[in-house]
């Protein structure tokens, strides 16, 4: 601009410029350079600030306390200032904003990127304080700092002469004010008016600590298309030579050199998902472009920032406007179609939108030049340009945002670009660049109706699984070119037109979460709708079944099992073979079935199945069906004939006396010994005929309906195991007449867990995978007891056998009943039971002496009333 021209601005904008009258004050005139300062705050403040200010000389005025009104950065100008009679008054008086002051000229001139840049670091230190950053040190944080900015401009920018003056001392000021640095540079004799070089003021730590004028403190302040910048050491990293902290200050000073350069910073517009267009609704996130280093990057340089540059060639960037395809070389490749470049309407104008490919390799975290692995941000990146700023748009606004988040669109991904017909879709997308379609809204596919499954109907599947889906062809004038099938946002199949159904796997995800299948119908026109299908992934299967079947049976196979459970999408039904069979469907309900198989030996299988198909391990009994015994034959009755008595009188035989029917007596349930869990509780059923009975040919017992044993005669006892709860036990004895006689209890079984007892001296809670509740008491301590009281007709104590569990006493009602030895034999098992009198008792459990390593263990109490 010419400065006749800029003149008149300047008058314009302050109303400055006024005739002198003839009798004035006398006045100093100072010449300065007004310019644009972008303060950078430390990570998490509040921050950046832009302060507008005019350096003359090595002094900087506050523009708002000068008085200047709003005169554009980079304009270099000559101020009157009425009364002062010095330059050092003049100063003075535009610091305080005591005097009038006249812009009498003004012209600009800017940075000059290209060529080579030296620098000059000029050290602070607070009063008795100290800078203990070297001038080694300084000089490796500028190389690593030019290094970035030669190699992200193609060599366009290099690095000159580094000169670090001597430290020197200034005030703390206390707050945030820019007197330190016209006392450093005053001191240090660095007029940056009169040299090209970038000067550099490095303070120990920032003016005023963090104080109430300061609350947030700053990394660095930086002229925006100036040469002097500022910085606080000890906010960039320990101030000592170290690699990583040496790294990160050359990322502060990189940045403040970019403001140097002209660029302002690479924020982030947040809009949730709303449209850009409504930018009143969106906010403004400060350097939240993690790929930038005027943002919180160190990663390639941006398509707009490299352009602003002039480090990135005409035929890089091309403009579209309408439908279209382009192949974007990544970012960082430096060769080829690098951005494309769209324009929309935003806040009642027009702006610039440029789309460029981020890969793998092009975006960097902040404290390292090293790859972060974001894979968020691989795909392509949309960026708004506003002057010598940019805003990162986030692509997929459902998801997380931040360093963590996904601003980049992937393969398959689309964004409906705000205020204008045109819709981007990523075709491909890898670390060598992406391939962009840009269609126009004008008509899409038209669908009827979502897509559905067909091979089950519940919303749950195991996405590791095939799913087979259907739908009806979407309508659509233009003609359908093809489908894809997608889960979330991963294309899982291109099929041709005319196809209406697939089955794909989705892939793996968290059992609970949403996984969408969706179809997506593309026309000649380059357009694209969706229809999806949510489902609710589960990948684990439902508990394996316990299967009870009896060993041994003389009718119908009798199964039983508790129910399966499943914490996802629930039991759907259950698998049953026999034999290794074809398998048997039977619903979720059941929990038993009987089965007329043939004499001989049967194995039978079991397997639970959810609703998302995951199907439990199976689990497996076997057992033999015999065949009857016949019921026997009774010897013949051979009546003797009496030799003949001559003259005797002939007896009158004694009449036999009916067969009694069988009676039963004695009929118990009790608790045994052996082998105990959950579900498996150890009962014994015995029971015996009154006296007298007829011969008897066959004794069944059942537990729950199931046979327990057949036999031709009455046992001693019948083994048994059963789950906790009321239960169900008969027995049958048939004489060989036939006739019968049953007995039947419906006794209640319990497994009480033993921290309900009532405990005495010292025992200690031990966490057990094998325990029956997960856990069990143990104690070594000689008189320590566990006494639990209950009401029934048996009792039992369960604990762990094997070496290390000690020997203890069991006391009924007071009076020592046994001496209980487990250090044998390995398991969980009932190792003390006995029968009692129905009615309430005491057991307890004693701890007499222990031996070395060992310990009385209980792991519950069971009984049977």
């Amino acid at each position: 601009m010419r400065r006749t021209a800029l003149l008149a601005l300047v008058a314009a904008v302050t109303g400055l410029v006024t005739a002198a009258p003839a009798d004035a004050a006398p006045a100093t005139t100072v010449q300065g350079r007004v310019t644009d300062v972008d303060v950078d705050y430390a990570p998490g403040a509040t921050g950046p600030e832009h302060r507008h200010v005019l350096r003359v000389g090595a002094s900087t005025v506050d523009l708002a306390s000068a008085g200047l009104g709003d005169v554009p950065g980079g304009t270099h100008v000559a101020v009157s200032v009425a009364g002062a009679r010095s330059s050092t008054e003049a100063l003075q008086a535009l610091a305080t904003g005591g005097s009038s002051a006249t812009v009498t000229d003004a012209y600009t001139s800017a940075m000059t990127v290209p060529g080579v840049h030296s620098t000059i670091i000029v050290p602070v230190k607070w009063g008795s304080g100290t800078n203990p950053r070297s001038a080694t040190s300084w000089r490796t944080v500028v190389d690593k700092a030019w290094g970035f900015w030669s190699s992200e401009t193609g060599g366009l920018v290099t690095e000159g002469s580094v000169t670090v003056k001597r430290t020197v001392t200034v005030t703390d000021p206390g707050d945030c004010s820019t007197d330190p640095t016209s006392q450093a540079l005053s001191l240090a004799r660095v007029n940056p008016s009169t040299t090209s070089a970038h000067v550099v003021v490095v303070f120990p730590t920032m003016p005023g600590g963090l104080d109430s004028t300061c609350v947030d403190g700053w990394l660095g302040l930086g002229e925006v298309g100036g040469n002097v910048l500022w910085l606080a050491d000890s906010l960039t990293g320990s101030p000592s030579a170290t690699t990583g902290s040496e790294t990160y200050a050359a990322k502060v000073l990189g940045h403040e050199l970019g403001h140097n350069l002209g660029l302002g910073h690479a924020n982030a517009y947040s809009c949730g998902t709303l449209p850009l267009a409504a930018a009143a609704s969106c906010t403004e996130q400060p350097y939240q472009d993690y790929s930038q280093i005027m943002g919180y990057g160190f990663g390639t340089l941006a398509p707009p920032q490299a352009q602003l540059l002039g480090a990135l060639p005409s035929a890089a960037v091309t403009d579209v406007t309408g439908p279209g395809t382009w192949t974007l070389a990544g970012v960082d490749t430096g060769t080829g179609l690098r951005a494309l470049r769209l324009t929309i309407p935003l806040d009642g104008a027009n702006a610039s939108v440029y789309l460029d490919a981020e890969t793998p390799t092009s975006v960097r975290s902040e404290q390292t030049a090293a790859p972060a692995g974001y894979p968020g941000w691989t795909g392509l990146v949309a960026r708004v340009v506003d002057g010598d700023e940019t805003r990162l748009l986030d692509l997929t606004p459902t998801g997380p945002t931040g360093a963590a988040g996904t601003p980049a669109l992937g393969a398959g991904g689309s964004w409906a670009v705000p205020g204008t017909s045109l819709t981007v879709n990523v075709t491909s997308a890898d670390a060598t660049g992406a391939t962009v379609q840009v269609t126009s809204t004008s008509a899409a596919p038209a669908w009827a109706a979502a897509p559905v499954r067909t091979d089950r109907t519940t919303g749950w599947a195991n996405p590791t699984q095939p799913v087979s889906l259907s739908w009806t062809a979407p309508s659509d004038a233009t003609g359908l070119v093809r489908y894809e099938v997608l889960a979330d946002s991963t294309v899982l199949a291109t099929l041709p037109p005319g196809t209406t159904s697939a089955t794909v796997t989705p892939g793996a995800a968290r059992d609970g979460s949403s996984v969408t299948l969706a179809v997506r119908a593309w026309n000649a026109g380059g357009l694209a709708t969706v229809a999806t299908l949510p489902l609710t992934a589960d990948s684990t299967p439902p508990s394996v079944p316990l299967l009870a079947v009896p060993p041994q049976t003389i009718g119908p196979l009798q199964l039983s099992w508790p129910a399966a459970t499943d914490a996802g999408s629930g039991l759907d039904h259950y698998l049953l073979r026999v034999d290794g069979g074809a398998a048997q469907s039977l619903a979720g309900s059941v929990t038993g079935t009987m089965l007329d198989l043939p004499v001989g030996a049967h194995t039978v299988a079991l397997a639970a199945v959810d609703a998302a198909g995951n199907t439990s391990a199976v689990a497996t009994a076997s057992s033999t069906r015999v065949t009857p015994p016949p019921p026997p034959v009774p010897a013949p009755v051979v009546v003797p004939v009496p030799a003949p008595v001559a003259a005797a009188p002939v007896p009158v035989p004694t009449p036999t006396p009916a067969p009694v029917p069988p009676t039963f007596t004695g009929a118990a349930v009790t608790l045994r010994l052996g082998p105990v869990s959950p579900l498996a509780i150890p009962l014994s059923v015995s029971g015996s005929v009154a006296a007298g009975s007829s011969a008897l040919c066959s004794y069944t017992a059942r537990a729950d309906g199931r046979d327990l044993l057949t036999a031709a005669s009455v046992p001693t006892s019948v083994p048994a195991a059963v789950a906790p709860g009321r239960r169900s036990v008969a027995q049958t004895v048939t004489d060989c007449s036939g006739r019968s006689a049953n007995s039947s209890a419906h006794p209640v079984v319990t497994l009480t867990a033993e921290s309900t007892s009532v405990w005495t001296g010292i025992w200690l809670p031990v966490s057990r995978r094998t325990a029956l509740g997960g856990r069990m008491l143990a104690s070594a301590a000689r008189g320590s007891a566990l006494a639990y009281t209950f009401n029934g007709t048996s009792v039992g104590v369960a604990g762990p056998r094997g070496p290390g569990n000690a020997p203890f006493d069991v006391y009924l009602d007071g009076r020592k009943v046994a001496r209980v030895d487990p250090s044998r034999g390995t398991g969980t098992e009932v190792l003390w039971a006995a029968a009692v009198p129905a009615g309430k008792h005491v057991v307890k459990v004693g701890v007499g002496k222990v031996g070395r390593n060992t310990l009385v263990r209980v792991d519950g109490f069971l009984t049977v009333a």
